[in-house]
């Protein structure tokens, strides 16, 4: 199983015991990374909190097996197309083992306005603009 699909397997699921996986970095990457378990991993794929982080090199050795794994998706479409990832997260959709959460649903029309609330921190899940209405 390739990162990628593992990725879309857990689609940002934190279970400290197996996967952790932040957007940050700084002292709570360093916090991530001292919550992981034997054999655990912990996938970053942002910056938000800091460039740069500390953690307790020895600790992390002695858990054994842990690892630290830097995520980008520019990285990863060259080691697999992105049209097999988003065929695969489309069948998982399908089969109803994927359930996103969408706040707004609206029209392509009222783009800006969907766009000021989601700057504005006005929802969390996704927005959802239908092409055509």
């Amino acid at each position: 199983m390739t990162w990628l699909e593992l990725f879309y397997d857990l689609v940002f699921v934190v279970t400290i015991s197996a996967l952790a996986s932040k957007s940050v970095g700084g002292q709570v990457l360093g916090e991530a990374i001292a919550m992981l378990a034997s054999g655990g991993t912990c996938v970053t794929f942002g910056i938000s909190a800091a460039t740069e982080a500390t953690f307790d090199i020895q600790n992390f050795y002695f858990m054994g097996g842990a690892s630290l794994y830097g995520f980008i998706i520019f990285h990863e479409v060259l080691a697999k197309p992105a049209s097999e990832g988003l065929t695969r997260l489309s069948r998982l959709l399908e089969e109803g083992r994927l359930r996103p959460h969408v706040s707004v649903e609206a029209s392509w029309a009222e783009v800006g306005e969907v766009t000021r609330q989601l700057l504005d921190g006005g929802f969390t899940g996704k927005a959802v603009l239908r092409v055509g209405e």
